[in-house]
């Protein structure tokens, strides 16, 4: 149903404040309403459209936000969380590019897990962003247009493939498949940037910087993502040779090319070198020329958007540690458990280096921690799908070995030996060699410790450089700010010596508790000292208040006194 509410006739045209004459309007749901000056209204937004009087084909997209309105929290789209689910298939499909590498230093498998998921990460922000600034009613033209988006990024996700695969894009049609699916995704994105330049409802000099500033920006990923898609598709449609053997993947060594992937990374990283380049430049610029021409974030919605993509991405490592096969052995159940305690505590963590409040957010209102912000929570993002690829690379050791623990070790041997020489598996390294562990353990130390890293530079983004180094003026914040750093090189370096996959999540369990334990001591130390300080600084300016009375009376009995000799004289 739609809403009956009172609406300014100047609705979003002007920077004044509401006249009091006003009208009684209906405002289709989802409709951002501009109240006054300080406060926005934001009326829920329906997943199917609403019924209405007469039938809205089109609603022009909305100004969300007004720079000085107060940051108020919309409330839920189910439609976001539904965009989510295609996300949940996108990491596990990732892991499984992780995890079909042949060799433990190969470059090939990180190139091709960076060149598979920063294109959809990257198009999640855009989005996220884009509905922090504006608002479209669920007319039937808006409705479409998700609809054509959902089936753009299945396309891209349903071709997220080992790099085996997507290394030969004139055997495969993965990667030909993957890069169109990103070039159609991009063009959506330009096409509701022009929306908003011709159609936009809002401040007028904003909505066109905004809309021109990101359609540049897509413009040249679409180039690189149209390449990509252009040398895939040549490469796979005009090949006329029929192949015999599919799966002797590496007699095909001179067909391979990398070429796709480096073009969709390049694609990518411009859209995040260009927004970074963009902050930076507001950031140098006059702030009421920023004020005008650029859209403000609600933040509010930032943040509850980027908890729900965490929770998506921490959600494929319970994944991998509960659809697996179980076994008997107690090591499958140590990994296990001390794996879903560490989940748990990184969940823990992130939200609590997070801030709560727009007003403390990186988002809000400083262009240099914006780009910060927004390049460290995309390293996050990559970390936290490497931490459940390699709890998966632990348990699958476990369930191949629990189906020959009857044999002893002389024939385990052999059979090992002969599946090396029959190459059965060639997606990837057999769980029962040295390599796999060696493998997983350095994915597992390298995701996890960048994680941590990240948290720590996204509570710097948040806090400023000086506010975030505050402990450095006491022994006692010196000793505790070693004590993480020593624990977050510590974990980095664990692969070098221990490579068994529940000692590995173990010791990280143990970590991560130890980091909780000691963010209560930082919390409670620096909390305290801070009140100290806030205390003495009351007292300090009392006193001087009081000093301040305290002169002004004796002043003024010395100015008495003076008047009275005057007088008796």
């Amino acid at each position: 149903m739609s809403a009956i509410a009172r609406r300014p006739v100047n609705d979003f045209t002007s920077d004044e404040a509401a006249s009091p004459e006003e009208i009684s309007v209906e405002v289709p749901r989802g409709t951002a309403i501009r109240q006054s000056t300080q406060q926005q209204l934001y009326l829920s937004v329906s997943f199917l459209p609403a019924p209405t009087r007469r039938l809205i084909v089109f609603d022009p997209p909305r100004q969300r936000q007004r720079w000085g309105d107060d940051q108020i929290l919309p409330h839920v789209n189910w439609g976001d969380l539904y965009f989510d689910l295609f996300y949940v298939a996108a990491a596990y499909n990732l892991s499984y590019v992780l995890i079909a590498e042949t060799t433990t230093t190969s470059y090939e498998g990180l190139l091709y897990f960076i060149g598979l998921f920063g294109p959809i990460l990257v198009d999640w922000f855009t989005v996220t962003f884009f509905d922090a600034r504006f608002s479209t009613a669920p007319d039937p033209w808006h409705g479409i247009l998700d609809v054509v988006r959902y089936c753009f990024l299945a396309t891209a996700v349903v071709h997220i493939r080992p790099p085996y695969e997507m290394r030969l894009p004139y055997t495969f049609v993965d990667m030909f498949g993957y890069s169109l699916g990103c070039t159609c995704l991009t063009v959506m994105n330009i096409y509701k940037s022009s929306e908003l330049v011709v159609k936009g409802i809002g401040d007028k000099q904003a909505l066109k910087h905004a809309g021109r500033s990101d359609i540049m920006g897509f413009s040249f990923q679409f180039v690189f993502y149209l390449a990509a898609t252009c040398v895939s598709g040549i490469a796979y449609f005009g090949n006329t040779e029929e192949l015999e053997d599919v799966a002797n993947v590496d007699s095909l060594d001179d067909k391979v090319t990398h070429l796709p992937i480096i073009l969709m990374i390049a694609g990518w990283g411009s859209d995040v070198m260009f927004f970074m380049l963009n902050m930076m430049q507001a950031n140098k610029t006059d702030e009421e020329f920023a004020n005008r021409s650029i859209v403000p974030l609600n933040v509010g919605y930032c943040i509850h958007r980027t908890g729900e993509l965490v929770m998506i991405l921490l959600g494929e490592s319970i994944l991998s540690l509960l659809i697996v096969e179980t076994s008997t052995n107690i090591e499958y159940y140590i990994a296990m458990y001390a794996g879903i305690v560490s989940c748990t505590l990184l969940m823990y963590l992130y939200y609590k280096y997070q801030p709560h409040h727009p007003e403390d957010h990186a988002l809000f209102g400083n262009w240099a921690a914006m780009a910060s912000y927004y390049f460290f929570i995309l390293i996050f993002c990559f970390a936290l799908i490497g931490i459940g690829t390699s709890y998966k690379m632990f348990l699958k050791e476990y369930e191949y070995y629990n189906k020959y623990k009857e044999l002893n070790g002389r024939l385990r041997k052999l059979m090992e030996l002969v599946r090396s020489l029959v190459g059965l598996e060639i997606e990837g390294l057999s769980p029962f060699t040295d390599e796999w562990r060696q493998r997983a353990a350095y994915m597992f130390s390298v995701s996890m410790s960048v994680a941590w890293g990240s948290l720590e530079l996204m509570s710097i983004s948040h806090e400023g450089p000086k506010a975030w180094f505050t402990f450095t003026k006491s022994r006692a914040g010196i000793l505790i700010f070693v004590l993480r750093g020593g624990l977050i090189v510590f974990i980095a370096t664990l692969y070098l010596w221990i490579t068994d996959g529940y000692k590995l999540s173990l010791i990280g369990m143990c970590i991560l508790v130890l980091e909780v334990i000691i963010c209560f001591i930082w919390d409670y130390y620096f909390t305290l000292q801070n009140d100290d300080q806030e205390h003495k600084s009351q007292l300090n300016d009392d006193l001087e208040e009081e000093e301040v009375v305290v002169m002004k009376k004796g002043s003024k009995e010395e100015l008495e006194g003076d008047d009275l000799f005057c007088e008796n004289e």
